[in-house]
């Protein structure tokens, strides 16, 4: 019989990986049991754009829904299918909803593979340089 201690998942710039720790089993050794990722086969431009749109506004933090729901809403609809794809990887990715909003905010840097365009694009969005009233999430709307 196998028991675990202690379990949390952490995501090394390219993949998902399960640490688990203490293990009854042998000794104490470190596993790492890797954890395939999440790929949406035969998702049309559309559907991709409303689960994104879905998954700006339900976020782990309300600071990132706040964020991110807002950025969806002016942006999603003119992204073109390779940011659209950035966007997905970008909020869908991290592990840690803490660490988005690090990113986001300029706490902290974010990994290279996170890097690009659409990340310029939420960063702006969120230094909000015009000084727009974001006290709330947008209406839902249908695509």
């Amino acid at each position: 019989m196998l028991t675990i201690n202690y379990a949390r998942i952490i995501n090394p710039r390219s993949s998902v990986f399960l640490k688990l720790r203490n293990f009854n089993f042998h000794s104490s050794s470190i596993y790492n049991l890797e954890i395939p990722k999440s790929g949406r086969k035969n998702e049309s431009l559309k559907q991709q754009k409303a689960r994104l749109l879905y998954q700006s506004r339900k976020r782990g933090m309300l600071e990132n829904g706040l964020l991110l729901s807002t950025f969806a809403d002016k942006y999603l609809d003119n992204l073109t299918p390779e940011l659209t794809n950035q966007y997905d990887k970008f909020i869908n990715e991290p592990s840690n909803d803490w660490d988005i909003y690090y990113w986001l905010t300029g706490k902290e840097d974010p990994p290279a593979e996170f890097k690009n365009e659409i990340f310029q694009m939420l960063q702006n969005h969120t230094q909000n340089k015009l000084h727009e009233q974001r006290y709330g999430q947008p209406n839902v709307r249908l695509f």
